[in-house]
């Protein structure tokens, strides 16, 4: 009986060890083969493959440092699992798919730095992005978001976990497969779909990477980025929010006009809430067999028709959101120019161009004013009230503040760099008004009231 369980206990510390050796290799063979196809772009690391004896497998302290950028993106840990330990194993070794399977990314992180991108990354980025269906002409001098500018954001790191399962054939509709990440402040996205199966490029056993989507639907919920995003390219462009986006919405549909995609205005109207809103947008698509064929018009109708989308915004379903495609539209010519680099933008600190709605943001900051009588006051801006702006001037005599009426000025200008965003204000907020710049220390400084003279310049 001795002898029976002391071979029992042997078998199955041989079974285990086998197990644990097996996966060990399976796992390691895989993330080698995804070093040595990731090589020309970045080194992949890790920490330590840990087998489970319930049909997965864990890689630890994942990090991927990418040739482009500083900083390198960490992973706590990547999980796979599989029903059952044998199909795990036939995966790894053989490149047997399992029926099902799941794939977990968790603690994704990298942290965001003002210098993130390497040089030739920056400039490559930024001529490419010219050209990109979401691009924003209409935020700041630079052709797209910087991560200097997610700091200024209040967005120090880009942080993430994610899921992908495998639901496995769904008949004649392809593979089903499902979706969700959270990605903290920049919100979360969850969806499912059907189509072709997602073969590993760097897999020998795998076929051509084509992840084609049958139909399928998926829900974006924003936490509150677009705010910030809409907010900071406002000011950006020294611009009131709402006239911001509404440009910003404009230029995204002259865009895609000109690439043979005429959004309708409902499509427009949908992108400007979203710029300005955010909140959650669900969409649902089934799309014909010959929907995406390539050269082929489409009116809006068509595309609808073809498109079979379905989309809710807010909870309010939006019913003539879609494209009239033109193929031909495009200048081909204009399409294959080379991308030419962006000039540097002028820097240095000077009287740059405002507008009087937004001069809440420019408290304290010294301004001029072009006034509709032909007047000219340069001064620090105290306060705003009534619609008015109280500059403070050295005259003969000392100091003086004064109210001008913002119907009164021509030109609001304030003395800045041009990536100076000013004091971070949201909405309609006016900002300090008299009562509060008048406080006990400051009694000496009086306003008086506006010069009735009509010409000359004030000095």
């Amino acid at each position: 009986m001795k002898k029976l369980l002391i071979s029992v206990l042997a078998a199955l510390l041989l079974a285990a060890v086998t197990h644990y050796a097996t996966l060990w290799y399976g796992a390691h063979s895989t993330l080698s083969e995804m070093k040595q196809f990731a090589g020309p772009w970045g080194d992949l690391h890790w920490d330590r493959i840990r087998p489970g004896f319930d049909g997965s497998v864990s890689v630890e302290g994942v990090r991927w440092h990418w040739f482009d950028v500083s900083e390198p993106v960490t992973l706590k840990s990547v999980s796979f699992s599989a029903p059952g330990f044998l199909p795990l194993h036939r995966w790894l070794l053989s490149g047997e798919e399992p029926s099902t399977w799941e794939l977990q990314f968790n603690e994704v992180e990298l942290v965001l730095q003002p210098d993130l991108f390497r040089p030739w990354a920056r400039v490559h980025r930024a001529l490419s992005l010219q050209q990109h269906p979401l691009h924003l002409e209409r935020c700041g001098n630079q052709p797209a978001l910087t991560p200097a500018d997610l700091l200024r954001m209040g967005i120090d790191r880009i942080g993430a976990d994610a899921a992908l399962r495998y639901r496995g054939p769904t008949g004649g509709e392809g593979h089903g497969y499902s979706l969700s990440l959270d990605a903290g402040l920049l919100g979360s996205l969850s969806g499912q779909w059907q189509g072709e199966r997602l073969a590993l490029p760097w897999s020998e056993t795998s076929a051509t990477y084509q992840p084609g989507i049958h139909k399928g639907e998926v829900v974006m919920r924003d936490a509150g980025f677009m705010r910030r995003l809409s907010s900071f390219c406002a000011a950006a462009e020294d611009e009131p929010v709402d006239e911001w986006v509404l440009g910003a919405a404009r230029d995204w549909s002259m865009s895609m006009k000109e690439q043979g995609m005429s959004p309708s205005t409902e499509t427009t109207n949908l992108f400007q809430s979203w710029l300005r809103e955010g909140g959650e947008l669900a969409l649902e698509w089934n799309p014909a067999e010959d929907f995406q064929a390539p050269g082929k018009r489409l009116t809006l109708a068509q595309w609808q028709e073809k498109a079979g989308l379905s989309i809710v915004y807010n909870d309010r379903q939006w019913e003539s959101v879609g494209f009239a495609v033109d193929p031909d539209k495009p200048d081909s010519d204009a399409a294959e120019e080379p991308l030419v680099p962006v000039e540097e933008p002028d820097n240095d600190p000077k009287f740059r161009a405002s507008n009087t709605e937004r001069a809440a943001a420019w408290i304290d900051r010294r301004v001029r004013l072009d006034l509709a009588n032909g007047r000219r006051v340069e001064g620090q801006l105290v306060a705003l009230e009534g619609g008015a702006l109280h500059i403070r001037r050295t005259l003969e005599g000392g100091e003086v503040v004064a109210p001008f009426h913002a119907e009164d000025i021509e030109t609001f200008s304030v003395w800045r760099r041009p990536d100076d965003p000013g004091r971070p204000i949201t909405g309609d907020e006016e900002g300090p008004g008299l009562e509060e710049f008048l406080r006990p220390g400051l009694g000496e400084i009086r306003p008086v009231p506006t010069p009735v003279e009509e010409g000359g310049e004030e000095q």
